[in-house]
């Protein structure tokens, strides 16, 4: 009766290799590194995402009571995939029509500072899944503000130029983003404090 602990780790394998590719894609659009080959990032969270279904599916096939709604751990499933999504979307983003933020550098780099904050959030709940940050706070989510200010500091700066108007563009996409997946990860609380409970109880309970 294993099942609430292989998903618990399982899903935070997946969330640790959504990690780096999302990261990636958001460099991408924000002009913080040069266009990469984000395929075996990708591979990576693919087949975590399989480990982690398969470890789903073990545990709503487990007999017995069952301690955690699966409910609950289907939204950190669906969690981990929305966040791959957001991946495949700015590098669609990013490639066609070519947005990217190398012509507002600066309001690339505060929108990467926030991209920061909201990855450690992610990762903070993987270190829940896996048990490995009890009594360790939360760090800090990404700040509405500094995205905000960003976008309008580009968007001024626009004008009539194109290239100066994709960058803008690439700004308030990615703002955009982090702020979705922000309030995605926050409510995760719950279901990965459930999930983490669950996987505590002794097998013979």
């Amino acid at each position: 009766r294993g099942a609430r602990h292989d998903l618990a780790r399982a899903t935070a394998s997946f969330y640790r290799a959504v990690i780096p590719y999302v990261g990636h894609a958001f460099d991408i659009v924000l002009g913080v590194h040069r266009p990469a080959d984000l395929a075996p990032l990708r591979d990576d969270a693919v087949r975590a995402r399989g480990r982690a279904g398969e470890a789903f599916d073990s545990f709503l096939n487990e007999r017995g009571a069952k301690p955690l709604e699966p409910r609950m751990a289907g939204r950190l499933i669906s969690a981990g995939n929305q966040a791959l999504l957001a991946g495949d979307l700015l590098l669609v983003v990013a490639d066609d029509p070519g947005y990217r933020a190398t012509s507002c550098a600066e309001g690339g780099a505060t929108v990467a500072g926030e991209v920061r904050a909201l990855l450690s959030g992610i990762g903070h709940i993987a270190g829940e899944l896996a048990d490995t940050t009890r009594e360790v706070a939360a760090p800090a989510s990404p700040s509405a503000e500094a995205l905000r200010s960003a976008a309008i500091g580009c968007m001024r700066r626009a004008g009539s130029d194109e290239a100066a108007q994709r960058g803008a563009i690439a700004v308030v996409v990615a703002g955009e983003w982090v702020q979705n997946l922000a309030r995605l990860t926050a409510d995760l609380e719950q279901p990965a404090q459930a999930t983490v409970d669950a996987a505590r109880i002794r097998w013979w309970r």
